[in-house]
């Protein structure tokens, strides 16, 4: 079986009867809640026979008013619980230690803490916020951050600091100049006195990271500009030096090409050269060559002569015949090698007789 749950439906007559009688009903939720009818309500709560009059006065007072009437005053009777909330949400507020005149920041707490080589996040917080670091810590709001409006707004600051400490925007130590600065670039109001003391102290304002993260950037595009230029100047250098190695290999082969033209020219020169000579002496030889029985006359007539006029001895190996007549050739415009001549007076010496051969 399913139970339906039910939940009264609101009666504006009921609401502003207990938000007039309040001790005979307890607030529920938006509204109020009426447990149990404001008479008998009232009875239980040992009310007066007025008082109860009174209720029931009020009561028919609201009935004779239209819908839009009440819901006017349902409406105001909740402006004014709000208010008087609010109102008391402020006092407990005001009561809390954070909130009293000597937790407060004046010229004196700025002129000390500006004076200050470094403000850990802690510190840093609360002097934004106004307070005085030595009377606002941490530790002393986080378990009121769901009932104090400044304990929230101090969480809520020191969150997004502890954020940007996360993303080396901030340190954990950091130069007064350069949280105030970090606070004014992210559009976080920070008391005037506090700058007044920090210009005073002669303290730059200067967001350091965030000129760092710029210069940086610049850096790495100049970088990045002149690898470009470096890599452009290597492939410059390289194709000239391909270049430049192309003509050297073609230097090297006209060289190359030169000296075996040269040596081939030189080869052909001394094939040239022995061919003329080999041709001359041919010719030499032809000269005296006659065939038949005059070749033997002719031997015989220069053998006689060389051994007569020239002392030519047939028998030795070589002798200065072969000189004397080469000399003598030559002085007369006919040039013959001594090979030649030795040549043909051995062939002239052949056909002397035996006797002569032997003397």
């Amino acid at each position: 079986m399913v139970f339906a749950l039910r939940f009264p439906s609101f009666d504006p007559i009921e609401y502003l009867t207990a938000a007039k009688f309040g001790k005979i009903s307890a607030p529920q939720g938006d509204g109020l809640e009426i447990r149990m009818s404001p008479e008998r309500s009232a009875r239980k709560g040992g009310l007066s026979k007025e008082k109860l009059e009174e209720v029931a006065e009020f009561r028919r007072e609201l009935a004779t008013k239209s819908q839009e009437d009440l819901s006017d005053l349902v409406a105001a009777e909740k402006l004014r619980r709000q208010n008087i909330a609010k109102l008391q949400a402020e006092a407990k507020e005001k009561n809390h230690s954070f909130n009293k005149p000597d937790a407060f920041a004046d010229r004196r707490t700025y002129s000390y803490w500006v004076k200050a080589a470094y403000w850990n996040l802690d510190e840093a917080t609360a002097l934004i916020l106004g307070r005085n670091p030595e009377r606002v810590k941490l530790k002393w709001l986080d378990s009121l951050r769901l009932v104090s409006t400044f304990a929230a707004e101090f969480l809520a600051l020191y969150e997004l600091m502890s954020r940007a400490m996360q993303m080396k925007q901030l340190g954990h130590q950091n130069i007064p100049g350069y949280i105030v600065a970090w606070a004014q670039r992210n559009r976080i109001d920070v008391p005037d006195d506090l700058l007044s003391e920090i210009t005073a102290q002669g303290i730059q304002v200067a967001d350091w990271k965030y000129h760092y993260d710029s210069e940086n950037a610049k850096a790495e595009q100049l970088s990045e500009e002149l690898q470009k230029e470096r890599q452009s100047a290597i492939e410059k250098s390289q194709k000239e030096s391909e270049f430049l190695d192309r003509i050297m290999r073609d230097h090297r082969a006209i060289c190359d090409a030169f000296e075996q033209g040269i040596s081939q020219r030189d080869a052909t020169i001394a094939e040239l050269k022995e061919k003329i000579s080999s041709l001359q002496d041919s010719s030499q030889e032809k000269d005296f060559s006659p065939d038949g029985r005059e070749q033997k006359t002719l031997l015989k007539l220069v053998i006689g002569m060389a051994i007569e006029q020239y002392n030519y001895s047939h028998t030795g190996a070589r002798n200065s015949a072969t000189a004397q007549i080469k000399d003598d050739l030559e002085a007369h415009g006919v040039g013959v090698s001594e090979n030649t001549i030795l040549k043909w007076l051995r062939e002239g010496a052949e056909l002397l007789p035996t006797k002569s051969k032997e003397n």
